[in-house]
């Protein structure tokens, strides 16, 4: 029996489909924890140091305990999404502790007590989510890149906006979790208050024009890439356009390949235009 654990948001769509298929082959057993409902609950348990031992684990989405170390693989999905409390019940500090507590219990108790296979492997999947050091892997692997500025340096800023005659889009470098951030082509107003430049680094990059963006799926060796038709600059605002399914070719994915095992990661999704 392979014993497979899902961490991620609660009704999360995509894990309930993937537990639903695993199910079906009879030789797995596949649990849910959902990590953005543990505030609340007796959830989290781990000793250490003692002459007793106690529990350590997690209760599943059915309420069951599970223990870190009865499972082969674990698919860490989504662990850092705010706790689901109740409105009015706790301040903005104490909300700040309870999310804090929380994911770091989490990480620290599975870190400690799993050892079988990780999908991806918590601290790789912290760096490879950071834009900077995804740009810097996928040029070293021959990936053709846009010409991209990070910074908060009004006059670095407004050099690079010069030497690319204003053809520039903007995006935030990690964003933040109370509203989606889109990319967006940046105008000359954006540059009038230094202030504003100075807030925080943000991402600026040539802008290539184009309508196709590829968004690829890699598991293992194993590619699933979707075409898709737009003209928007950030095709994320409107998914009410084509989708194909397409092939890529050999260079590709030896590319993405290599990207992924340059960043620790045995799966990765991606956008490439």
């Amino acid at each position: 029996m392979l014993n497979i654990g899902i961490l991620t948001n609660q009704d999360d769509l995509h894990a309930l489909v993937v537990k639903h298929e695993l199910d079906a082959f009879g030789d797995v057993n596949c649990r849910i924890v959902e990590t953005d409902v543990i505030s609340g609950t007796p959830s989290c348990n781990w000793r250490e140091g003692g002459s007793k031992d106690g529990r350590s684990g997690v209760f599943d989405r059915d309420g069951n305990p599970l223990d870190p170390r009865s499972l082969d693989v674990i698919w860490w999905r989504r662990v850092n999404s705010p706790q689901i409390v109740p409105n009015g019940l706790y301040d903005e500090v104490q909300r700040d502790l309870i999310d804090q507590d929380c994911r770091s219990t989490l990480l620290g108790l599975f870190m400690n007590e799993f050892h079988g296979t990780w999908i991806n492997e918590p601290s790789a999947t912290r760096l490879a989510e950071n834009k900077l050091i995804q740009l810097k892997a996928a040029r070293a692997t021959g990936l053709d890149i846009p010409d991209t500025l990070v910074s908060q340096d009004p006059a670095e800023i407004r050099l690079f906006v010069k030497e690319h005659k204003g053809n520039v889009v903007i995006k935030p470098v990690q964003g933040t979790r109370l509203r989606p951030l889109f990319t967006r082509k940046l105008r000359t107003e954006h540059l009038e208050s230094d202030v504003s430049l100075m807030a925080s680094p943000a991402i600026y990059q040539e802008y290539i024009e184009g309508s196709k963006h590829l968004r690829i799926h890699c598991f293992g060796d194993r590619f699933f890439t979707a075409s898709i038709e737009t003209s928007d600059l950030d095709w994320r605002e409107n998914l009410n356009v084509p989708f194909n399914k397409i092939d890529l070719d050999e260079k590709t994915e030896s590319h993405i390949t290599d990207l992924l095992q340059r960043l620790g990661l045995k799966m990765g999704v991606m956008t490439v235009s």
